[in-house]
C-alpha cells in the first residue's frame, strides 16, 4: 500500500485514508506465480453497490505431475479454486491466454456455468494444459491472463509462472532453502532474488547471501560478492543444470548437477559435481547436506586448494548477531542475541582439515577481513584457509559473516576430492549441536564414510552416469579384488575379477551404456577389503 500512497508513512493517530487495491501477490512452491487483480484499481467503497459477478481464481496449483521442476518440453497443468464474490453467474467460462512464444497453451478453456454468490468450485477435472517450448530461456517468467466471461460480464486476472528454472526450492523439512546450478545457495541471484533463503520455522530467511567457494592463493572461484563494493562474481557456469531425483535415492529429497569455473577470469580448470541431501523426519529435519566432488579437469597440478561455504547470515535482527565455533563438531555458527534468537551453522562433514573464519561485517572489519569495500580473492582465500573463531564484538553484537572451509588439497590433473557441509538451523545452541551430530551420522551412513555394516563407501564418478562410471578406491595393503553389481531387487547383473592389486590408489571403469536406466548397488571386495556403493544409470548426464 505504501508504494501507491507514500503519505501513509506520515499518518497521525486518528487520521483516515481511502485505500484502493491494485496488486495481490502470492507464491506457491517451485512454480512461483504473481496474482493480480484485473481492471485496474477497484474502489472498495463502490464494490458494495456493484451489480455484477466478481470472479477470481485463487490457490493456483501448477504441476508437471512429475518432479514439479518446470523445464523445456514439460507439459504443465494449472488448477485452482474459482470463487464468485458478487452476483451469481449463469454461464461462466474461464479462458487462459498468453502472448509469450515460450509456451504453447494446449487446453485453455474451462466451463464453470452457474456459480452462486460466494460459491466456489475448481477446475481439477478440466485443468489448463500448457507446454513449455524448447526456445524458453532459463528462468523465463511467463505472464498469463485469465479471462472471466458470462454474458455482459468480462473481467480478467493476471499471474506469472517461472519456467525452465536452473534452481530448485527444497521444502521437505523444517528449513526451507534453495540450491542453484551455479554454486549459489539460498538464492539463485544476488539481492535475495529467486529463492527461499534459509527459512526456519516460517519466520523468514536467516541468510542474506550464501555460496560455495574454491581456489588457491590469489585465485578463488565463486559466485558470491566481488572485489568491489556492490559487485558480484560470476566465476561458475552450469555444466548440468540442477535436477531432482524422483523419488529420492540417498535421502527424501535429492538434487544433483555440476558446474565449473570456466567463467573465471583465470580458470583453474575445476569442475564440481554436486548433490544435496535432505530428510523430512526428526532428528534430521533441521539441516540440508551439500556435497561437492571437485575434479581437476586441467593440465596443471593445483596445490594448496581450499574449498568452503560463505554465508552472510542475517538472523532476525542482524545488527545483534554474533559468530562462534564448535571445533569438536567442526562447525561455525551465528546466532541472534535477542530473546528467542535463532542459531544457524555450517558444519564440515568430510575429512581434510577444518577451517572457520568469522567476519565482522562492519566498516574496517573489526580486526579481521574488511568486506565494506568488497571481497577480494586474497580475502576469500584468507577466510577459506585461516581461522578466526568469533565475530560480533562486545555487547549485543553486529552484522557478521561466517566461512567454513577445508583443505589444503593437492589435485593433479584428473584427481578429485569430495567435500561436504551441513547447513543447520536451531532454536538454541544445544539444538544446533544435536542436529550437527546427527548430520555427521547421517552423512556417514548414507553417503559418506562408512555404511551400516562398517564397510567403507565406494564413491562413483560421474553419478548419475550414462556411458561409464569410474570407481576410485585406495588399498592399505595388497589384495585380490572382485566386483559385483546388483539391481535394487538384489539381482546380480555383472561380476568380474579385478585381479591382484598392490597397495595404493586404483580406479575401475564400469561400462553403464549397456545397463537399463535405474539404481544399482556395487560391491567391491577382497580378503582384506569391503566397499559398497550406489550408482544411478541415467541418460541425462
Amino acid at each position: 500500500v505504501k508504494s501507491y500512497i507514500p503519505s501513509l508513512n506520515a499518518l497521525q493517530v486518528g487520521e483516515k485514508v481511502r485505500v484502493t487495491c491494485d496488486n495481490i501477490y502470492t507464491i506457491s512452491g517451485n512454480a512461483s506465480y504473481q496474482n493480480q487483480l484485473g481492471k485496474g484499481r477497484v474502489n472498495m467503497l463502490n464494490a458494495l453497490t456493484i451489480s455484477s459477478p466478481a470472479v477470481r481464481m485463487n490457490d493456483l496449483v501448477i504441476t508437471d505431475y512429475n518432479d514439479n521442476v518446470l523445464v523445456v518440453n514439460d507439459t504443465i497443468r494449472i488448477t485452482g479454486n474459482i470463487t464468485n464474490y458478487l452476483d451469481p453467474t449463469s454461464n461462466l467460462v474461464v479462458t487462459l491466454t498468453t502472448t509469450s512464444s515460450y509456451v504453447t497453451i494446449l487446453d485453455g478453456t474451462t466451463t464453470v456455468g452457474a456459480l452462486a454468490t460466494m460459491a466456489s468450485t475448481n477446475n481439477n477435472a478440466d485443468p489448463f494444459v500448457v507446454k513449455i517450448n524448447p526456445n524458453a530461456p532459463l528462468n523465463s517468467q511467463i505472464l498469463f491472463k485469465l479471462l472471466f466471461q458470462d454474458g455482459l460480464y468480462n473481467d480478467y486476472q493476471m499471474f506469472s509462472v517461472t519456467v525452465n528454472v536452473d534452481y530448485l526450492n527444497i521444502t521437505i523439512n523444517e528449513v526451507l532453502t534453495t540450491n542453484s546450478s551455479k554454486g549459489r545457495i539460498c538464492y539463485n541471484n544476488p539481492g535475495q532474488l529467486d529463492g527461499l533463503g534459509f527459512d526456519y520455522n516460517s519466520d523468514g530467511s536467516l541468510a542474506y547471501e550464501t555460496g560455495f567457494m574454491v581456489g588457491i592463493s590469489g585465485n578463488v572461484a565463486d559466485n558470491v560478492r566481488g572485489a568491489s563494493a556492490g559487485a558480484t562474481d560470476e566465476d561458475f557456469q552450469s555444466v548440468v543444470n540442477i535436477q531432482k531425483h524422483e523419488p529420492g535415492i540417498w535421502s527424501d529429497f535429492d538434487t544433483y548437477g555440476s558446474f565449473n569455473d570456466n567463467s573465471n577470469s583465470t580458470p583453474l580448470g575445476l569442475k564440481m559435481d554436486y548433490r544435496t541431501l535432505s530428510w523430512i523426519q526428526v532428528p534430521w529435519s533441521k539441516f540440508h547436506i551439500f556435497e561437492y566432488t571437485i575434479r581437476n579437469t586441467g593440465n596443471t597440478t593445483r596445490s594448496n586448494v581450499y574449498a568452503g561455504i560463505f554465508s552472510d547470515w542475517d538472523i532476525q535482527n542482524y545488527a545483534n548477531n554474533k559468530a562462534a565455533e564448535d571445533a569438536a563438531l567442526q562447525m561455525g555458527y551465528v546466532f541472534c542475541t535477542d530473546p528467542g534468537g535463532y542459531f544457524a551453522g555450517i558444519k564440515l562433514l568430510t575429512p581434510g582439515g577444518f577451517r572457520h573464519y568469522a567476519i565482522d561485517n562492519v566498516t574496517g572489519g573489526g580486526g579481521g577481513a574488511d568486506l565494506s569495500d568488497g571481497y577480494s580473492d586474497t580475502e576469500k582465500y584468507t577466510s577459506l584457509s585461516s581461522n578466526r573463531a568469533t565475530a560480533g564484538g562486545t555487547g549485543a553484537g553486529n552484522d557478521v559473516i561466517d566461512v567454513v572451509g577445508t583443505g589444503p588439497f593437492t589435485l593433479a590433473p584428473g584427481d578429485s576430492v569430495v567435500v561436504a557441509f551441513a547447513l543447520i538451523a536451531g532454536n538454541e545452541l544445544s539444538d544446533l549441536q544435536s542436529s550437527a551430530a546427527q548430520a555427521q551420522v547421517k552423512y556417514n551412513l548414507t553417503t559418506g564414510l562408512v555404511d551400516a555394516t562398517g564397510a567403507q563407501v565406494l564413491k562413483a564418478y560421474p553419478n548419475p552416469a550414462s556411458e561409464s562410471v569410474l570407481l576410485p578406491f585406495a588399498l592399505d595393503q595388497a589384495d585380490r579384488i572382485s566386483m559385483e553389481l546388483y539391481t535394487v531387487s538384489g539381482t546380480l547383473v555383472h561380476a568380474r575379477s579385478c585381479g591382484n592389486l598392490a597397495a595404493g590408489v586404483h580406479e575401475i571403469r564400469l561400462d553403464t551404456s549397456v545397463l537399463p536406466t535405474g539404481v544399482y548397488h556395487v560391491r567391491l571386495f577382497g580378503e582384506r577389503t569391503s566397499r559398497n556403493g550406489t550408482i544411478v544409470v541415467s541418460g541425462t548426464r
